[in-house]
């Protein structure tokens, strides 16, 4: 950490932090937390008075040692997916759903940390977004105060761009209504039709679901599906060039 703050910058993110608190042999014999929490005061010293924002993390081990939180799951280009939202129900997988609901219920952190909820989307290349989902993204961000975006400048058009340069110099007043509604600047925002929870499938999806998560721990069938989301990732570079 002091190497990368001689390198020039000060800012950083660390992720997967969640590790430092698994089993496992330690130097000395001590709680989980506090082995995470003593490496996050090593980080923290070292880092000095650059921003240091957390994700992946337990939160009361890293509260008063990180500057910011991610407080969700990944955001992603996409609402839900059938395999992880129907039939694995598995809710802390990447989707902007998933994003929206853990972050909005974890916003109760924000007297102490700044509360990331992850990036937003500008870009219509590329993504399954609706408008709508991706004003959600946007008007949250602005309820959590933290924006930031991961959008590929080459795939943003000319509107876009001015679009995202707006979003990022504004600076709305935010009041809470209610439970998970908010007014930003002059609009008023209600999450709450967003955020239930899909009821439980029947027989033939959990058996679908079921087979599928068995499937999971088969190394070479995963290898297989990761060859194939490469090929699938250099077919979209080509199209679509950063």
């Amino acid at each position: 950490m002091r190497k990368v703050r001689v390198w020039g910058y000060d800012y950083a993110k660390l992720d997967f932090l969640y590790a430092g608190a698994l089993p496992g042999q330690r130097h000395a014999d001590m709680p989980r937390e506090a082995a995470l929490r003593n490496g996050l005061k090593v980080i923290r010293q070292a880092l000095g008075k650059a921003y240091f924002l957390t994700c992946g993390t337990p939160i009361l081990p890293s509260l008063g040692l990180c500057d910011g939180m991610r407080i969700g799951p990944d955001v992603a280009d996409y609402w839900i997916t059938n395999r992880d939202d129907n039939l694995l129900q598995n809710f802390a997988i990447p989707g902007a759903r998933n994003a929206l609901r853990t972050s909005l219920n974890r916003l109760w952190l924000q007297p102490l940390v700044h509360t990331d909820p992850d990036v937003v989307y500008f870009r219509s290349t590329q993504n399954e977004l609706t408008a709508e989902q991706k004003a959600l993204l946007q008007e949250l961000a602005q309820v959590a105060g933290f924006k930031a975006s991961s959008d590929v400048p080459a795939w943003l058009t000319e509107a876009e761009r001015a679009a995202l340069r707006q979003f990022l110099a504004s600076r709305p007043r935010v009041q809470k209504v209610d439970r998970y509604c908010y007014k930003i600047g002059k609009r008023q925002v209600d999450f709450g039709p967003f955020l239930e929870l899909p009821s439980r499938p029947g027989f033939p999806k959990s058996f679908e679901g079921a087979l599928l998560g068995g499937l999971a721990n088969l190394p070479l069938l995963m290898k297989l599906f990761d060859a194939a989301y490469r090929r699938s990732l250099r077919k979209v570079l080509r199209k679509n060039p950063v």
